[in-house]
């Protein structure tokens, strides 16, 4: 009778819904048996466990449910520790889960008893080395476990879930991310550990027996080749210095994180980033940029050499350089796996940018001419760079992942394809310009913080006071250093200089707009720089007492190369911080403005760029550039001093030729006008930096000559 009112109870408690999901809330209430005489009993099945212990291998794409939900440690190939609900009910009652207590699944689509199975795995020193959850769809009879189990199921996925007295649950049965991670494990014996009902979403006669385990063994990798250290290497390559000689490209995933940024910009019909898919459309786009470096932890270099002579490599006729094809590729996933935005695969050009350890070369090898990574050395594409971004336009506020994948068609031999792919979380705000606090990151010239003081709290750089330790410019930022009366000096430049040098490395890879200042400097400066590898470098410019002051300046186009940008001091033996201002524009095909004149333009044959914001814009346009000084400037240009063809519209863009809109007028700005078509801009311009002028015609018909008259600068 006693047992009978029990179980009545049982069921009873067995229909209550527990509020529960996986984001932290509270899971399930353990359900406490109602006695100790009768009800179910699950333990692990020790012997079915070892039956169906085993290991394999298995690829995963970057957007796997399972790469998102953590129950693999990245995408590509995996080995996996496979294991099933090895469950029996040794009571002398069904188990039977409440239908209110199976969950929305991780991966897959049928509810799921979340947590269901919790395992780990012991080393055989029995110190824990992998821990982790499985979810369960369905708990059914598999096979009884000895001659009391009722000889008929009763249970299965198909019907009603259950396991009843005496039978062994189906091992088989679905469920989620039933499989351990065990790729970084070396060989070796283990012991793994399966508890059945942790949190005690069944109730049970008993909690303290529902743990089982199994040995297992990691053999040692067959190799077919070279044992080479820790490695094997594939048939035909040779061992050297304990490394395998094969390249092995790695994710810098440090450089990868505190390089995220959100922000906007402006996208005209013919831009290369159109024409090669890298955002979605043209006109206002809103971009997820970082930076991705690929350092060579290998063996050998990965080389390509002339990209013209390479399978692997494809012409750019927009960029007008060589890309190498397939070699990365991005994606923005929502915390459940599913993919958000997809970024533009994007085409390197492979090149040594800065040492990523000192078993390589001292000297780089390799650039845009003559590609390849060596090893020890890494690749780094900036995040100011083109394509280096996803398009996020129309993407809500949130928390994401971000996707990434070098060499996913494994077009490139490597002695590891395991190491290719990571995630990191990103947040994206409502408001690209709003800056999300986080720690500041020393040396990248960017503030993070949000306290407006790029590198704040950081050391200046000191040693970066030769071309060979010169130090790598990502994008745009300012940069602290310090030349002291020890700091190495060079032979000045055709402008002068005297005193110690600090040296910057800027890479190039296709004809650009650059900005680069000393102003804000505590000491005379000279600014200085020189196109070509160290030692083989030859002066492009030299700038001294720009501005009115003791700093220099420089704002023109770079054609693709390497350059060594040197800030010197001026006197011999001043010591004192120096800033480095470095503006990339991602912009070429502008006419320079060097202050104030008439300047003669004519949009005929020009290419038609996006809507401007005053006017339809819809004519062919023409694009000038010019810099201004640290403070404020009063500009005003026109079109009105001189017969124009055309009824002209201006606007101007801050800091690249897509910037957003800081002024736009297609019409005078009262007084009289030559022309009826002329246009006034007149606007205050605050700090120092690039500028960009849009000379439009009103409609898609309008087009021909003009003069500027441009005052103020």
């Amino acid at each position: 009778m006693l047992c009978r009112t029990a179980s009545a109870l049982l069921a009873l408690l067995l229909v209550l819904v527990a509020a529960c999901s996986r984001d932290g809330e509270q899971g399930p209430p353990k359900r406490e048996p109602i006695c100790s005489t009768c009800g179910p009993d699950l333990v692990v099945d020790e012997a079915t466990l070892a039956a169906v212990l085993e290991l394999a291998e298995r690829d995963f794409e970057p957007g796997a449910c399972e790469v998102g939900a953590g129950c693999v440690g990245s995408a590509g190939g995996r080995r996996l520790l496979l294991f099933g609900a090895a469950v029996r009910n040794q009571g002398d009652r069904p188990a039977v889960p409440d239908p209110e207590d199976h969950l929305a699944p991780r991966c897959g689509e049928a509810p799921v008893l979340a947590g269901f199975l919790a395992w780990r795995i012991l080393d055989e020193e029995g110190v824990p080395v992998r821990e982790g959850a499985a979810d369960l769809a369905c708990l059914a009879d598999g096979s009884p476990g000895d001659e009391s189990a009722p000889a008929a199921s009763l249970f299965s996925c198909e019907g009603e879930q259950g396991l009843q007295p005496g039978w062994i649950a189906d091992p088989t049965a679905p469920g989620a991310c039933t499989f351990a991670d065990v790729s970084d494990l070396l060989p070796g014996d283990y012991l793994f550990e399966l508890t059945v009902n942790p949190s005690g979403v069944i109730a049970e006669t008993r909690l303290d027996n529902n743990v089982g385990s199994a040995p297992f063994r990691i053999e040692p990798p067959v190799c077919e080749g070279l044992v080479c250290g820790a490695d094997c290497c594939p048939p035909g390559v040779r061992c050297e210095e304990g490394r395998c000689a094969l390249p092995d490209l790695i994710i810098d995933v440090e450089a990868l994180h505190q390089s995220i940024r959100v922000d906007e910009a402006n996208f005209a019909a013919d831009d290369c980033a159109v024409e090669e898919a890298c955002v979605g459309g043209t006109g206002l786009r809103r971009l997820l940029r970082f930076t991705l470096a690929t350092p060579n932890v290998g063996g050998a270099d990965l080389f390509v050499g002339d990209p013209s002579q390479s399978s692997e490599a494809q012409w750019s006729a927009c960029h007008e350089h060589y890309h190498m094809v397939e070699f990365a590729s991005y994606r923005l996933l929502r915390k459940d796996g599913t993919v958000a935005a997809v970024g533009h695969k994007q085409a390197f050009c492979l090149m040594d940018t800065q040492p990523a350890g000192d078993w390589g070369p001292t000297q780089a090898q390799y650039d845009c001419n003559y590609q390849g990574i060596s090893r020890g050395w890494s690749d780094s594409y900036g995040s100011g760079l083109d394509c280096q971004w996803v398009d996020v336009t129309g993407v809500p506020e949130g928390d994401y992942l971000l996707d990434v994948q070098i060499n996913g068609a494994r077009r490139y031999p490597e002695l590891d394809y395991d190491n290719n792919s990571v995630q990191i979380p990103v947040y994206l705000p409502a408001d690209p310009s709003q800056c999300v606090p986080r720690d500041e990151v020393c040396g990248d010239g960017r503030d993070q913080d949000c306290d407006g003081e790029p590198d704040d709290g950081c050391p200046p750089l000191a040693e970066n006071d030769t071309c060979a330790t010169g130090w790598h410019l990502d994008g745009s930022g300012t940069w602290t250093g310090f030349i002291g009366e020890a700091t190495a000096r060079d032979a000045g430049g055709s402008c002068g200089g005297a005193g110690g040098t600090l040296h910057f490395s800027l890479q190039v890879l296709a004809e650009e707009i650059v900005y680069l200042s000393t102003h804000g400097s505590a000491i005379d400066t000279v600014l200085r720089v020189e196109r070509g590898r160290c030692g083989e470098a030859s002066e492009v410019a030299c700038s001294d007492a720009t501005c009115g002051g003791d700093a220099g300046q420089f704002a023109g186009v770079l054609t693709a190369g390497t350059y060594d940008v040197i800030v010197q001091a001026k006197e011999a033996g001043a010591s004192g911080e120096v800033k480095l201002t470095v503006q990339r524009s991602g912009c070429s095909g502008a006419r320079p403005i060097a202050g104030p004149g008439s300047y003669a333009g004519n949009t005929a044959g020009a290419g038609a760029d996006t809507m401007t914001s005053c006017g339809l814009g819809g004519g062919p346009d023409e694009l000038w550039f010019f810099a201004t000084c640290p403070g404020e400037t009063q500009v005003e240009i026109s079109t009105c001093g001189a017969s124009a063809a055309f009824d002209t519209v201006l606007e101007l863009r801050q800091g690249s030729c897509r910037g957003l809109p800081a002024a736009c007028n297609d019409d005078q700005l009262g007084g009289s006008c030559a022309t009826a078509g002329g246009s006034t801009l007149r606007k205050r311009l605050e700090g120092e930096g690039l500028w960009f002028l849009v000379v439009d015609g009103y409609l898609a018909s309008d087009g021909g000559s003009y003069t500027l008259d441009v005052t103020g600068l």
